[in-house]
């Protein structure tokens, strides 16, 4: 079989987007991934036969007790005595390939539902992955996943082919972090990488830790039998449920999703530089929590998430140690050869969940304007939707594998037994 005929009409390529909170997968050629779940394995004691959940692998063997691995947000989010929660995957590479491997049992049991030796697989990686790795991930996909032909691509360059466009500098704040990668003719220019703890995680820690401050019940939707209703600011009154003995990393995640659920809806970004008398006079937003308890929220909504943009801490009034995200998009780009200085400020691509907060785009760029010279950024380029923002990676390679032109830099099987997993440095950049 020659490579040509790997991602042709007669059997599709699969993409595989594995993110540091979610995990994306489908067929290339569709307009959005199949199914996009949380990168987090469950692990519980196994239940009996006949009350099995649905599992990437039902059990481990190399163990004396049996144990289930769920996958899945329906599965990782029931309550369930035992269950532990785990990720596979740490600033974006995998640390455990156990887990690892259960997750991509999953996505070809439970998502594509197809026979895994005839489809091309294309993964999407950072830009600063290790060698060791991708070989070792190579080396898996051919061995045990007994695959037809592989390729390994970086989600930068993906994000860029996904917004129409072969040179750009790419900022994609997920989950972890927020990198900058330049793309120059689709290649990522690795030696201008830079990255900043400043990501979804970050908010999320720093609304959780205001919460818990302002001694605000944080306790889950899932762990709640009935609740009543209550005037703004009074004591909630609500009845938990009989719960099972539940693992600290369960209640974590739990309180963590609620957490997200609050920064999506009532934290914003300061269109300007933050002014805090200006910001006083802003609307306040109501937010009610999963107890009942409701409560109103002003200035906070963007001092949570000014640290992004400005190295004073507005909240506690000290200075923060990393790089604001609009100085790591500078060092960034002036990295780089001055020739394509230019071609990379002129287009911006944003992409990551991060970046979906409001006034996230609109701040980055004048604070990058602000900081440089005016002409420096023509153009910022932006998805509004939620799928193409957080997807772009996953949508690149969608379009990437199905083009015909691409089909020769597929890693056959054929390649990867002449060379080994060596290969892959070669064949893919």
């Amino acid at each position: 079989m020659s490579g040509a005929e790997y991602g042709g009409d007669e059997v599709g390529a699969i993409v595989l987007d594995i993110g540091g909170y979610s995990t994306r997968a489908g067929y290339a050629g569709e307009d959005s991934p199949k199914a996009d779940f949380p990168t987090i394995i469950g692990i519980a004691p196994s239940k009996s036969d006949d009350d099995v959940m649905e599992t990437s692998n039902i059990q481990d063997t190399n163990k004396r007790d049996k144990l289930d691995y769920v996958v899945g947000t329906n599965y990782i989010t029931a309550v369930r005595e035992g269950l532990e929660l785990q990720s596979p995957i740490q600033d974006g590479m995998i640390e455990n390939w156990d887990l690892f491997e259960h997750l991509i049992d999953y996505v070809y049991n439970k998502v594509v539902k197809s026979e895994r030796e005839y489809h091309p697989l294309m993964m999407t990686e950072p830009a600063w992955n290790a060698k060791a790795k991708r070989a070792q991930l190579t080396e898996l996909m051919f061995e045990k996943y007994q695959l037809p032909a592989f390729y390994l691509a970086k989600n930068a360059v993906l994000s860029t082919f996904a917004n129409a466009r072969s040179t750009a500098l790419v900022v994609d704040s997920g989950w972890e972090q927020t990198s900058v990668v330049p793309v120059h003719d689709g290649y990522a220019l690795t030696q201008a990488i830079v990255r900043t703890p400043y990501g979804g995680r970050y908010i999320s820690q720093r609304a959780r830790n205001y919460l818990e401050k302002m001694s605000i019940d944080l306790t889950p939707a899932t762990h709640i039998a009935a609740k009543q209703i209550v005037k703004e600011r009074l004591k909630p009154i609500y009845t938990l449920r009989k719960l099972p003995i539940l693992t600290e990393s369960y209640r974590d995640y739990m309180t963590d999703q609620l957490v997200a659920d609050f920064k999506s809806i009532i934290t914003q970004i300061s269109e300007d530089k933050y002014d805090s008398e200006e910001i006083k006079r802003l609307p306040s937003l109501e937010y009610e929590f999963p107890t009942g308890y409701r409560c109103s929220f002003g200035a906070e909504r963007f001092e949570l998430t000014e640290p992004m943009f400005s190295q004073e801490d507005t909240a506690s009034m000290t200075l923060n140690s990393h790089q604001a995200i609009p100085e790591v998009v500078l060092s960034s780009g002036n990295a780089c050869d001055t020739d394509i200085r230019s071609a990379l400020f002129s287009s911006l691509v944003v992409v990551g969940g991060n970046s979906l907060l409001k006034g996230f785009t609109d701040r980055l760029v004048g604070e990058i304007r602000s900081k440089s010279s005016a002409s420096k950024v023509h153009k910022c380029v932006t998805n509004n939707t939620t799928i193409e923002r957080r997807f772009s990676s996953w949508i690149g390679g969608s379009i990437l594998a199905s083009l015909g032109t691409f089909q020769q830099m597929w890693i056959s099987k054929a390649e990867y037994e002449e060379h080994g997993k060596i290969c892959v440095e070669k064949k893919c950049p």
